[in-house]
């Protein structure tokens, strides 16, 4: 078995999923930022939604 940053090997299994969980939520932040992008160019194409 591979050990972390500290040698200890109890500290593999913490450590790889914390660096899954970063991953994971670095691409929901990432894809709901494009969703608000999304938004604000459908919104500049359309006008401002208000009937101007």
């Amino acid at each position: 078995m591979r050990r972390d940053q500290r040698g200890e090997e109890a500290w593999a299994y913490p450590t790889l999923t914390l660096k899954w969980a970063e991953r994971y939520y670095a691409c929901e932040r990432d894809l709901a930022a494009a969703m608000l992008d999304d938004i604000e160019a459908l919104v500049a194409e359309r006008g401002t939604g208000d009937g101007t």
